[in-house]
Formats: C-alpha cells, sequence, structure tokens
C-alpha cells in the first residue's frame, strides 16, 4: 500500500513504529564521549596554578646574579645579591658584591629595575596572562628534553601598559610555565622597547629562574641583561655563573 493514498491523518500510524526501532549499539557509542585533550588539560593546570602565583613572586630570600652589558662601548658589570620578596610585588635587593662599571650598572640595571618597579605596582589581575588579557594561538608541541611542552602564541587582548605580545611555553604534564617570550612595546621608558626570554629550570636541588632582557639605552646603545634567581634559606647558597665566581660575598649593607 502506498502511503500517498493513505488518509492524511492516519499516516503516522505506520511511521510512529519505525521511529520506536532500537538499533543495538556498541557500548561505547551509546556513552556521551566528554574526553578532554592533554592539551586541554595542561592549560587547565596552568589557569589553576596563576591563582598559587610563581614561587619566585612569594616572601622570601632569592639569591641573584645579574649580568649586564653595553655592547657597542664595551662595558659590562656582574653583580651578586639576595632578593626579599614581600609577597606584595614588591621587593628588595641587598648588594653583596660587584665588579665591572658603575655606567653599565646606572644606565642598564638600575634603569631596567625602575621600569620593572613600575610595571609590578600594576594590579595583578591586569597584567597576568591568562585569557582574560590575552588571545591564545596554540602553536604545536616541543620536545624540552625530559618532558615536552604545548607552545602558544600570545596576543594582548587591548593596548595596555605591563602587556606584551610573544609565546608562553606549558609543561604537558603539570601545566608549569616553562618558557616565556616577547616584547613590551607599551612600557614606560620613552618609547623603549624591551624584548625578553624568561625560562624555568627545575633540578633535583631545586629551581632556578634565567631572565635575557634587551633594550636600548640612550647614549649607551643596544644593551643586555642576564638576571639568574634562585631561592635559598641563606645567603651562602649564592648561584655562581662565570661573570660572579670572582665575587667574595661580604656582609650584607
Amino acid at each position: 500500500m502506498q502511503l500517498s493514498k493513505l488518509p492524511s491523518q492516519n499516516w503516522w500510524r505506520l511511521v510512529l513504529p519505525a521511529l520506536l526501532i532500537v538499533w543495538p549499539l556498541p557500548a561505547g557509542e551509546l556513552s556521551v564521549r566528554r574526553e578532554t585533550s592533554p592539551q586541554s588539560l595542561a592549560f587547565g593546570r596552568y589557569i589553576a596554578s596563576l591563582e598559587h602565583g610563581s614561587p619566585f613572586s612569594e616572601p622570601g630570600q632569592f639569591a641573584m646574579v645579574l649580568e649586564a652589558a653595553a655592547p657597542q662601548i664595551y662595558k659590562e658589570v656582574a653583580i651578586v645579591g639576595i632578593r626579599r620578596g614581600s609577597g606584595n610585588g614588591r621587593s628588595e635587593f641587598l648588594l653583596l658584591g660587584m665588579q665591572g662599571d658603575g655606567v653599565v650598572v646606572e644606565e642598564v640595571i638600575a634603569r631596567y629595575f625602575g621600569i620593572e618597579e613600575q610595571i609590578q605596582s600594576l594590579p595583578r589581575s591586569s597584567t597576568a596572562i591568562t585569557p582574560a588579557n590575552y588571545k591564545f594561538l596554540f602553536r604545536g608541541q616541543v620536545n624540552t628534553g625530559g618532558g615536552s611542552a604545548y607552545v602558544y602564541d600570545i596576543t594582548p587582548r587591548t593596548r595596555r601598559i605591563g602587556l606584551f605580545k610573544g609565546q608562553i611555553w606549558i609543561d604537558a604534564a603539570t601545566g608549569a610555565e616553562v618558557l616565556l617570550s616577547g616584547r613590551f612595546s607599551d612600557v614606560p621608558s620613552k618609547g623603549n622597547t624591551i624584548s625578553f626570554v624568561r625560562e624555568l629550570r627545575i633540578g633535583e636541588d631545586g629551581c632556578t629562574r634565567i631572565t635575557h632582557v634587551s633594550f636600548a639605552v640612550p647614549i649607551l646603545g643596544p644593551s643586555e641583561l642576564t638576571i639568574t634567581e634562585r631561592p635559598v634559606d641563606a645567603p651562602r647558597e649564592l648561584p655562581r655563573s662565570e661573570g660572579s665566581a670572582r665575587f667574595a660575598p661580604g656582609p650584607l649593607h
């Protein structure tokens, strides 16, 4: 019997039983798939870690080695000291030793710390590397020696002092920041542009943060600064680098 010959009010009596047939399906297809990719899990762990802050932003003592240079005039300096963090974004630096040219200290290191202090005075919520402040574009996965990391390009959602355009590497297992790089174009330094690469190294004896910074200084020209930081319990646990191995730390002053 053709459906077209049935009264229009009775056609559903034949169609309804067909709609009620339950076809047997594998158990895996009956359940709603809510699988989360490893990339999403790592990103979620990264966002959660921001609530606790970085170990280097917590109260405590941090040994520091600062190595700065102005290549165009062949001047450089190395400094060893202790940074004491208060937990509110502010910190004080206690000089233990210095070797090199004082002009680099005043024009490169002091200038950088002045800019950093102004950025740190901004509300942390306005500069945090979160989806609220940045757009994240996934670029791929890289091997990091002992593991792997997910790489994202990050772009500020708005033009504001304290934000930068760059890249972040997130550890695939823990979600921790492995490497951060970029350029500050809006900084309180008369239009200067600051480029940086910040790397976190974790070993059996603790964690070390190494930051490479480059920016132009009036008169001196392009300048470079490398900051090596490590949490310590006492000043005697200072990190050493080739530029600071000759220092003999003295009393705090």
